[in-house]
């Protein structure tokens, strides 16, 4: 078990596994190992807004009880049972918590440093390669139905090799497989971040990601939508903005950067299959509410996946709610009015009890 104090006396008591991660100032995922004295986390104000924290002291406890907390935004820690966490009525320890429990959890939050120096380039093919692209040891490839993704992949890798990329048709559909020598300077940049060799379900974002400024993060997240994401229409004309990977952690990553985008998001599991055999668990991150959709699709070009058409302008969310705990605070409202003016929310037009979930 790990406690990390940071600054103001607040302390994060935490399982120390590699498995267990924690947000950095700029959305990064953070493994313990890698928390030290002056590391900058995102934390949550008293004003439910994110605040950036100084980590001044770390120190390892004996072992205690812990348990795992699961969010229905997709979100899983695990913690000591006396570990504080916000509730909508205050804090509450995390042993005492029961399934149906709200708790606070940032919607937005992370710093746009700007450190990294990279060309567009590097972050177009980054992104693609790491959506639609197999990088070995010895040889690499990006494979893409779409004749614009193709030709926007050719023009930036083409000058990082001296020899003309060579393409072949894939067998009994409309992709095109792009292969790459070991030339290549994008060979070389995976090697430093750590990602040759490994295949889709390890695939992660690399650390520099989170250090580029809003433009360039934005160009990583639509090159990276447009391999594994979609942007469609429901039948009944509601946007469905998704993401789907069999790398947990790569969703893990993208819902980091879309938070620090200010969209709303949820990872969910799922189960995975290809032509009707069980491949796992694939994960699927959701733009969810009404004013992110519309924000991701008037903000955000993906190529080859235009913003379609969302006949439905009226929100219906059923994700995101108000707690029902805002009923205590209606009863505390109508015994002051009761009091006061002695009437009633039923003569003012108000009803007591929520029909619906509120949003």
């Amino acid at each position: 078990e790990l406690t990390l104090i940071t600054g103001r006396q607040t302390s994060k008591c935490r399982v120390l596994s590699d498995t267990e991660l924690v947000s950095a100032a700029n959305g990064r995922l953070l493994t313990p190992s890698e928390l030290t004295i002056g590391t900058r986390l995102i934390g949550l104000g008293a004003d439910y807004r994110w605040r950036v924290n100084t980590v001044v002291g770390r120190h390892e406890n004996p072992p205690s009880p812990v348990v795992r907390v699961t969010t229905r935004g997709g979100s899983q820690f695990t913690v000591t049972t006396d570990h504080r966490l916000r509730t909508v009525n205050g804090y509450k320890e995390a042993g005492e918590l029961v399934p149906g429990d709200r708790l606070a959890s940032l919607r937005s939050g992370g710093e746009f440093t700007g450190t990294s120096s990279v060309p567009d380039a590097r972050v177009i093919l980054t992104a693609y390669m790491l959506g639609d692209g197999y990088m070995g040891n010895r040889t690499m490839s990006f494979t893409s139905a779409c004749p614009e993704i193709q030709e926007e992949f050719r023009r930036c890798a083409q000058p990082l090799q001296p020899t003309p990329i060579r393409q072949h048709q894939k067998k009994n559909n409309k992709a095109i497989a792009l292969a790459l020598t070991r030339q290549s300077q994008l060979l070389k940049w995976f090697d430093e971040d750590g990602l040759v060799g490994h295949k889709s379900r390890t695939k992660f974002i690399p650390a520099w990601v989170f250090d580029l400024d809003r433009r360039q993060t934005e160009l990583f997240v639509t090159r990276l939508w447009a391999t594994d994401g979609c942007v469609l229409s429901t039948p009944t004309g509601h946007p469905n903005i998704t993401y789907v990977s069999i790398s947990r952690r790569l969703c893990r990553d993208l819902r980091a950067l879309m938070t620090k985008l200010g969209y709303a998001t949820t990872v969910k599991p799922h189960k995975a299959t290809l032509y009707g055999a069980d491949h796992g668990t694939s994960y699927v991150l959701r733009v969810i509410n009404r004013d992110s959709q519309d924000r991701f699709l008037g903000e955000m070009v993906v190529p080859g996946k235009p913003s379609p058409e969302c006949r439905v302008t009226k929100q219906n969310n059923n994700r995101d709610t108000m707690p029902l705990e805002v009923r205590d605070w209606i009863h505390e409202v109508l015994d002051g009015v009761k009091r006061r003016k002695g009437s009633t929310l039923h003569a003012t037009g108000l009803r007591l009890t929520a029909k619906y979930a509120m949003t």
